[in-house]
């Protein structure tokens, strides 16, 4: 993070954040809550489409609130739309962790508005279905 924050080369800031962003995918044994800051300490820092993607890729793996909630942000971010949408339904189909059944479906509605994909916006439908 260190890194990613410097004032050194672009190549070196890249580098760091996806190392960053690595390290926290890696790190199953810290609670998701956790796992959630450290993306959330590292978005500021991100600016290209790619290492907003890692990011958007880490989000999907955590079963927990905060990690929807950002992915429902970078939904509106253009240039990751489909991207964040696909992660939430991702999280919103985990039937196990720590999202409510109102949040899924929060995500889920909001998939349907926001996804320009006819396969994501059925697969969106057909687990809207499932929560229910």
């Amino acid at each position: 993070l260190a890194l990613a924050r410097s004032d050194r080369a672009m190549t070196h800031r890249l580098l760091g954040v996806r190392g960053y962003l690595q390290y926290v995918r890696g790190e199953d044994r810290r609670s998701a809550q956790d796992r959630v800051a450290k993306v959330r300490a590292v978005l500021p820092l991100i600016d290209r489409r790619e290492e907003k993607r890692v990011a958007i890729a880490v989000l999907g793996t955590i079963p927990a609130d905060g990690a929807m909630r950002l992915l429902e942000e970078m939904v509106n971010d253009a240039a990751v739309t489909e991207e964040a949408c696909s992660a939430l339904l991702s999280l919103a189909s985990d039937s196990t962790g720590q999202i409510t059944k109102d949040q899924r479906r929060e995500a889920v509605g909001l998939v349907l508005e926001e996804s320009k994909n006819d396969t994501t916006r059925k697969m969106a439908r057909d687990l809207l279905e499932k929560i229910r």
